[in-house]
């Protein structure tokens, strides 16, 4: 059974967001432009004080910006229309 290893969980993160990263890119072409309700909304986020611990509020950029390149997927290459 594998053992947890707390001091290669940075690591792993790491690669796993390089991965996922890798093969959204190898699978899609990034659009030109988002949608301008997407615009409004990363800009409304963006203005939104921080309230959490520094390496807290990275990890949730993250994983946001990780669902946000799923969104945006599926918008433009399957045809969802979720708005």
């Amino acid at each position: 059974m594998l053992k947890s290893c707390p001091q290669y969980e940075p690591v792993a993160w790491w690669y796993t967001r390089n991965q996922i990263g890798r093969g959204l890119r190898e699978r899609y072409q990034p659009p030109g432009e988002l949608p301008p309700r997407l615009l409004a909304l990363l800009a409304e986020l963006s203005e939104k004080p921080a309230t959490f611990r520094p390496e807290v509020e990275k990890l949730i950029g993250d994983v946001f910006l990780a669902l946000l390149a799923a969104v945006i997927a599926l918008i433009f290459y399957k045809g969802v229309v979720i708005f």
